[in-house]
């Protein structure tokens, strides 16, 4: 890396090894340490060579999609065991085309936020990156992370293929540690606004209401221990030391490790915390997109919904606002975001079921999760799939390069 690379950020921005993050699986963690260390033993300025990634690593990549295609199966086949799924395919055929459309358009609206996110702060940093190589990256994250539990694998690979067209990864980090205090943010506020708003309804179950209390829980612990590993040192090594008398208590094995990892976490955020205190209208505004981002993502429960208006099962049922369903399906999400499924494979069909039922009568009921599903999400693996098989096929014949500008000392812009 140049001087000039390592000017942008003070003290936060080198070209470093890996940050361990508390997304990260311990596979896609390996994967990754071993190809930046690989790289970053090319010689400067050039790309480096692509390298193949040892066979059992690959092995298990392709084990993740075997489970995540097993568990789409199994869901389907509780869902439907009894009942006719050529009766259940006819009325998803029969919805409103127009209304689908609509609902694949915001989906990859969805995806656009999250990459224009990326983009503003990486030209903050002063990398000029396109659109369209950010977008790129949050495809390629978003299909990493629909196969890996708990959406694990998607930053890591994010930062690996940023790293790959010249970004160094203190600055990749720091776009999608922006990113996640955005997304977890969003998530809650949205997710809380939608509880409260329909809190009525939900309290006639009371599993969904043990599920959400849980899902919002954990989501809050996460939004604080990063706001902590950010924003006060003294805090965090107090957490860390608490954390290693828990282990111990416990028993549990390699405690030393564990705990060196949580610190490590810790200890990347402190870095990356003296930009973000500096430029405060940058998460604003990271935070500002993740929620028209998030609104957009639950508001295609609005669409699926008007999509199925035009079937005589659902008379009596017409009247719902694209707030209600926006802030019904921020409920399910925030339900099974503790679930560490991939993809909340199985637990979103569940939930959209238990949370919709006053939507839909029961005879639609299935078929609606169906449709939502295959909008909001299958369609979203199908795409970001696609774009990672393309883009490996490009690098396979093509000699990678950096058509955005290479930050000068003082350059970008908050």
């Amino acid at each position: 890396m140049t001087n000039e690379e390592n000017k942008v950020l003070p003290e936060n921005t080198e070209d470093r090894d890996f940050p361990e993050t508390d997304r990260m699986t311990e596979f896609m963690e390996d994967l990754i340490i071993d190809k930046l260390k690989a790289d970053d033993a090319a010689a400067p300025g050039e790309i480096p060579e692509k390298e193949e990634p040892e066979q059992p690593k690959k092995n298990r990549i392709w084990l993740e999609m075997l489970f995540f295609a097993a568990l789409i199966a199994l869901t389907i086949w509780l869902m439907f065991k009894d009942e006719d799924p050529a009766e259940i395919w006819q009325t998803i055929r029969d919805s409103n085309y127009w209304y689908i459309f609509a609902g694949l358009i915001s989906i990859m609206v969805v995806q656009g936020c999250e990459g224009l996110n990326a983009k503003l702060t990486l030209r903050a940093l002063g990398f000029d990156v396109p659109l369209r190589k950010c977008y790129k990256f949050t495809l390629i994250g978003a299909f990493f992370s629909a196969i890996t539990p708990a959406a694990s694998g998607g930053q890591p690979m994010e930062i690996y293929y940023m790293h790959k067209e010249g970004i160094p990864v203190g600055s990749a980090t720091l776009v999608l540690l922006l990113n996640l205090l955005g997304y977890q943010v969003a998530t809650i506020s949205l997710a809380t606004l939608g509880f409260l708003v329909n809190a009525y309804t939900l309290f006639t179950n009371g599993g969904v209401v043990t599920c959400f209390i849980i899902g919002i829980s954990v989501n809050l612990v996460a939004l604080f221990l990063l706001l902590v590993g950010i924003y006060s040192r003294r805090l965090s090594s107090w957490l860390v030391h608490l954390v290693l008398k828990i282990l111990v208590f416990f028993r549990v094995k390699n405690k030393d490790k564990l705990t060196a990892k949580f610190e490590s976490v810790l200890d990347g955020y402190h870095k990356d915390s003296v930009y973000i205190r500096k430029h405060p209208r940058v998460v604003l505004r990271v935070i500002g997109l993740a929620i028209l981002q998030f609104v957009i993502f639950f508001g295609i429960a609005f669409w699926t919904y008007m999509a199925t208006l035009n079937h005589t099962e659902m008379i009596g049922y017409e009247g719902k606002s694209f707030f209600e369903l926006m802030s019904m399906q921020a409920t399910v999400f925030g339900t099974v975001s503790a679930i560490p499924s991939p993809g909340s494979v199985g637990v979103s069909e569940g939930a959209f079921i238990a949370i919709m039922s006053n939507v839909y009568p029961e005879s639609m009921i299935k078929s609606a999760t169906i449709l939502f599903r295959l909008v909001s999400f299958y369609f979203l693996v199908i795409v970001s799939a696609a774009t990672v098989i393309a883009n490996a096929a490009w690098v396979n014949h093509h000699d990678v390069e950096k058509d955005f500008s290479i930050p000068k000392e003082g350059a970008g812009k908050a």
